[in-house]
């Protein structure tokens, strides 16, 4: 509020100067009724994060002494691990895949150079496989390095990411805590030649030192888009059909998905090893930091019956209380994917996945000509798995 001015000449006399000494103005009183009280924040500010400000938050205890931190810390795990052993009970989805987004955001929000972020996103990857091999997924595959970070900041951010990663395979490599308890067998995919000597060194130890693993499968895909994996599986395809060890026919589209760079190196579960399939199917993904878009991931193997999760958390922020709607609605919808599954499969998940159990495919029916097909098609997919296996390590 602008303060009242006189417009007066500046010419006065001695009346008026008598007067203003008897009658005080009114204009301070005016002033200080009209003025409204003063702002506690400036009237323009920059309007908050909605992800940030929206997104579900595990509870917490501020500003509470030490013991009762610790008391509340306690309470959770005990909870999660009686959650844990109630879900185990129901259908568990054997292969989550997360796209680990948000921690740039994560950084910058707690006031932290970016590499901090990561470094909080690489512990909470170790955390998050933790709890899922506790309750029985048997395979994890996350979206490490896209290709097209490549062009992101090489000192700031690309060389952290790389420096990072090579002390997290070192670490997988040395046979640590976590793989040992779970068995984890640790692949790395993607275009293994774009990434440096080190890390391409540590990544390749990391698989030699945990190939024979089988309980469970850690899927690092890095650098990778799902574009280029699928041309990656056309062009392994075409080669055999040129070299005579696959004919056109044989061809399917699941033949296809098994020439991916995950295709049939996961770990599978019971009820897969008794119907034959050749690693899992891709049951739910999840993407973190809000953003609702693939960012080029596993588009064909979300393309069918995965559920897909679009969370508003920060992914160094993701707990598992975060992931237990995903859980409990796959659960719920679990007859309806199994039968949706099936259904898709045809006549090629027949030959996949039936005719595999059988050698000699009399026991299903098969004719001389279909076991050819059976027979021919299982030893190209494992050669083609061998020869991945062995590129994966050549750099160890």
């Amino acid at each position: 509020m602008p303060t009242l001015t006189t417009t007066e000449p500046t010419r006065t006399t001695a009346s008026h100067r008598k007067a203003s000494r008897k009658s005080p103005s009114i204009a301070p009183l005016l002033n200080a009724h009209q003025r409204p009280p003063p702002l506690k924040q400036p009237l323009l500010e920059k309007s908050p994060d909605p992800v940030t400000t929206h997104k579900p938050q595990q509870p917490i205890m501020p500003s509470s002494p030490p013991f009762l931190q610790s008391i509340y810390t306690w309470f959770l795990s005990l909870a999660m691990s009686f959650l844990l052993n109630i879900l185990r009970l129901g259908p568990v989805p054997k292969h989550v895949a997360f796209v680990m987004d948000g921690n740039r955001r994560f950084a910058k929000r707690k006031g932290v150079e970016v590499s901090r972020g990561h470094a909080e996103g690489a512990d909470k990857l170790e955390e998050t496989l933790d709890w899922c091999l506790k309750l029985g997924v048997k395979t994890v595959s996350v979206y490490a390095f896209s290709t097209e970070n490549f062009a992101r900041n090489k000192e700031k951010e690309v060389d952290p990411i790389m420096k990072l990663c090579t002390e997290k395979f070192e670490k997988f490599a040395a046979n640590s805590d976590l793989v040992r308890k779970h068995g984890i067998a640790v692949r790395v995919h993607g275009r293994l030649n774009l990434l440096s000597q080190p890390v391409l060194k540590a990544a390749s130890l990391a698989t030699k030192m945990t190939v024979a693993n089988t309980n469970a499968t850690l899927n690092v895909l890095m650098p990778y888009t799902s574009r280029e994996e699928i041309a990656y599986a056309i062009k392994t395809l075409v080669r055999g059909v040129e070299d005579g060890r696959l004919e056109v026919d044989d061809i399917t589209e699941e033949v296809l998905e098994q020439c991916f760079w995950t295709g049939g190196l996961n770990a599978r579960g019971k009820e897969e090893e008794e119907e034959g399939v050749m690693g899992g199917p891709l049951d739910i993904c999840v993407r973190t930091s809000g953003e609702v878009r693939f960012s080029d991931f596993m588009l064909w193997q979300a393309s069918s019956t995965c559920q897909i999760h679009f969370l508003k958390v920060y992914w160094p922020d993701f707990t598992f209380w975060h992931m237990l709607p995903a859980l409990l609605q796959y659960q719920a919808s679990y007859s309806y994917l199994k039968k949706e599954r099936k259904r898709r499969q045809g006549d090629a998940g027949f030959v996949l996945n039936q005719g595999f159990m059988a050698q000699d495919g009399a026991a299903n029916g098969c004719d001389e000509k279909l076991q050819l097909k059976v027979m021919r098609v299982k030893s190209f997919l494992d050669e083609v798995r061998k020869q991945r296996l062995n590129e994966a390590v050549a750099y160890a």
